[in-house]
């Protein structure tokens, strides 16, 4: 079926070979034929064809299971900042984190001015004046 695509007409088969399924559907139809012979009769074809989502959800529910199996190892220790926070957020969020924490503790020399208005965080260059408002 063509359609307009910015003023230009723009058919669905230009960019798939005239294949207009897609994999979801080819998955099924591999499945289909490994279970269903082609030469089997229409009482074979049926009872061989409730076999395929039985199939399916199985392999469905396995796929689950083995996820809620997976514990992440955690290598801080317990009631730490570090673990609870990798307890709350993602993976990845928990990784931005992490560098956040890890680089407080290298900043502990920082020594507040003017009533938490500023910070003096001694460097290789000389003190640094930081303030989180700016």
């Amino acid at each position: 079926m063509p359609h307009e695509v910015n003023g230009c007409s723009a058919s669905s088969f230009s960019s798939s070979f005239m294949n207009t399924t897609n994999n979801r559907l080819e998955r099924l139809n591999g499945q289909l034929k490994q279970v269903i012979n082609r030469n089997s009769s229409l009482e074979d074809f049926l009872e061989k064809l409730y076999v395929v989502p039985t199939s399916l959800c199985n392999e469905y529910d396995y796929k689950v299971a083995l996820q809620f199996q997976k514990v992440p190892v955690s290598q801080h220790e317990r009631g730490s900042p570090q673990q609870l926070y990798s307890t709350l957020l993602t993976t990845y969020a928990t990784k931005f984190v992490l560098k956040q924490l890890e680089m407080q503790t290298k900043i502990a020399d920082m020594v507040p001015l003017q009533e938490l208005q500023s910070f003096c965080i001694p460097n290789c260059e000389g003190n640094l004046q930081v303030s989180p408002f700016e």
